[in-house]
């Protein structure tokens, strides 16, 4: 497993997206590390290579280790150690990181996918012998005579 930071947070490769998802998730001292290379790689992956969803999966996955961790408290000296806060800061970044992500980022998490755009599309679509028959129609005699090659 590895850790590296650079400094130079970018899009342009994966070195790039590693810095990048790291300054998103504030996981920049090597002194704390909080996740590793190899853990972002796959977040990168599931994200489709988009840093904000990638830091999203990030953050979500450092909540759940300091989830899992108890709140301890030393009773003479008054030292604790709040788990729970940590738990609840990476909980929230992530929920703040996939709003980042629907709004700048390349692909977004749950986006709804627009098909049946071209005719070719529909028609393969509509000529699936698996496909459950559709209960709403709209002109399907004027779609089925239409010429491919009109604007409209």
């Amino acid at each position: 497993m590895s850790w590296t930071y650079s400094g130079r947070p970018g899009t342009t490769n994966q070195s790039s997206r590693i810095d990048a998802v790291r300054h998103l998730i504030g996981d920049t001292d090597q002194s704390d590390q909080q996740i590793q290379n190899e853990e972002i790689i796959f977040a990168l992956s599931q994200g489709s290579d988009d840093v904000y969803a990638a830091a999203a999966i990030s953050a979500r996955a450092i909540a759940a280790r300091y989830g899992r961790l108890v709140d301890t408290a030393v009773d003479q000296t008054g030292i604790s150690a709040k788990y729970s806060q940590r738990q609840k800061t990476y909980h929230d970044l992530s929920t703040e990181l996939e709003k980042q992500s629907r709004k700048y980022g390349s692909v977004g998490l749950g986006m709804p996918d627009a098909g049946g755009l071209s005719l070719s599309e529909i028609r393969s679509v509509e000529e699936d012998p698996d496909r459950v028959p559709s209960m709403f129609t709209v002109n399907e005699l004027l779609v089925e005579s239409r010429d491919d090659t009109r604007d409209w």
